[in-house]
């Protein structure tokens, strides 16, 4: 009964949240679908257009590949750290698990900051702000993960490197989500649904690589390296109408465009 009785409490806080933002969110960085449509700047696609749509669009499939390198890597962690911290320093099991949680406590800051900070260079640099952060988080990741492998028998530094390549890898989740709605407006929701499944890829991929690796020290480098690749495939994110980090062109923003005409509606 125990454990029923607990799942309710986040059950209840997820009905409370989704009403929230069902009242108070809109659909797009230009408002509701409904006041979009009725400015004629979006039109209405069936399920399967946008399913097609989005799936050749290489650039979701370059965030399915980095947002894998960070919930991913998450995910690997949350379930294995705990053992590695009690069989790499001989600690309790309960101990070690206290300790591997810090890990999963990084979210409660860490993925709205990464969020916060992309909307904030977004405002300086258009779009290109937004890649630049990916980038520079996804290789901060990297070298963090390569810190935390290297540490040798101090576990007070361990759980700092641990603690700070977490914050990096959940900050990146942020970063990947606020890049999304600019990939491809029309079929938004493919593409998350796309990036989103990276993470799930991401866990296994990394969970069978400890799982046949000679030792934790090198699955932590393939990590780190796994990091550094997704952090690389950054300059090939070009999306239409702004410039990216090597090529596009940068246009109008095209939410100042499209701003008057979402507002007539809005006044009529």
């Amino acid at each position: 009964l125990a454990w029923r009785v607990a799942l309710s409490v986040p059950a209840v806080i997820a009905f409370g949240v989704a009403c929230f933002f069902y009242h108070n969110s809109d659909d797009c960085p230009l408002g509701s679908y409904k006041e979009v449509r009725a400015a004629g700047l979006l039109q209405q696609k069936s399920a399967v257009d946008s399913f097609r749509q989005g799936i050749f669009n290489l650039n979701a499939w370059i965030l399915f590949v980095q947002f894998g390198a960070s919930l991913g890597i998450e995910l690997v962690m949350e379930s294995g750290m705990t053992m590695h911290l009690s069989e790499r320093f001989g600690i309790p099991v309960a101990r070690a698990a206290g300790l591997a949680s810090l890990f999963g406590l990084m979210n409660i800051w860490a993925r709205g900051f990464g969020g916060y900070i992309s909307d904030r260079l977004h405002k300086m640099f258009s779009l290109r702000g937004r890649l630049f952060l990916q980038m520079a988080l996804l290789l901060l990741e990297g070298l963090l993960i390569l810190c935390f492998n290297q540490q040798g028998s101090s576990l007070n530094m361990t759980l700092f490197w641990m603690v700070s390549f977490a914050a990096a890898g959940q900050m990146g989740m942020g970063t990947c989500f606020g890049l999304i709605p600019y990939i491809d407006p029309r079929c938004t929701g493919t593409i998350a649904g796309i990036v989103a499944a990276g993470g799930n890829f991401g866990g296994v991929f990394l969970s069978n690589v400890f799982r046949t690796s000679t030792s934790d020290a090198e699955s932590f480098q393939v990590m780190a390296n796994f990091c550094f690749v997704a952090a690389l495939l950054t300059p090939l994110l070009v999306v239409s109408g702004y410039r990216g980090i090597v090529w596009g062109q940068e246009q109008t923003a095209a939410a100042t465009l499209l701003t008057p005409a979402i507002a007539s509606t809005r006044s009529s």
